[in-house]
């Protein structure tokens, strides 16, 4: 799933502001210790010297803790899924009009990568992912679950369905249906269908 490379690059850009007077190599090797590790060399040097088979315990352990403490990478949007049970995936939406049958139609609503990550994370006992490649996502999404971050790209690239709904919209939506339902729409969660 992961490949040492990747594991080592998602390593060294983890953002770590509480030391940030730390040299970058002084760095490294703070995080390494709180992986369990000697330094960064012993990290490094470990990862390489596993044998196949255990590596892959190993980077999918490693991967976890850096995808739950890490910040957003990039300077974009990002949006909030929720991996449910049946493998079914839910999403943080807003509304963009209704479709035929009075029911609303929501995509995925962009967010703020880092305030959300932080308030999420305040907020909630389950993990929050921070998700930056199609590995992590996939292994989110089979094995991790909880909630994920996932960078705009990323997410329109995978999540086609959950973008593609304007063709859902009504240009002439049965308003007294949607009178009757007004009720019952009370959240911003969305199901992938």
């Amino acid at each position: 799933m992961f490949s040492i490379e990747s594991v080592l690059k998602a390593f060294k850009y983890l953002e770590d502001k509480s030391n940030s007077n730390l040299s970058h190599c002084k760095m490294l090797n703070v995080r390494a210790t709180a992986l369990g590790y000697q330094s960064y060399h012993h990290f490094r040097e470990t990862l390489k010297g596993l044998p196949k088979d255990e590596f892959g315990k190993v980077s999918l352990r490693v991967m976890r803790k850096i995808c739950q403490s890490r910040m957003p990478l990039q300077s974009c949007a990002y949006y909030e899924f929720h991996s449910l049970p049946n493998r079914a995936t839910g999403f943080y939406s807003h509304w963009i009009g209704w479709d035929e049958e009075g029911e609303e139609v929501r995509a995925p609503r962009p967010l703020n990568g880092t305030s959300t990550a932080k308030g999420l994370r305040e907020a909630m006992s389950a993990p929050v992912y921070v998700i930056e490649t199609l590995a992590e996502l996939n292994v989110w999404r089979h094995i991790w679950h909880s909630t994920a971050l996932v960078p705009e790209a990323l997410a329109k690239e995978f999540f086609v369905k959950a973008f593609d709904k304007e063709k859902f919209v009504s240009q002439d939506p049965p308003i007294e249906i949607i009178r009757n339902k007004i009720s019952k729409y009370n959240n911003n969660f969305a199901t992938l269908d």
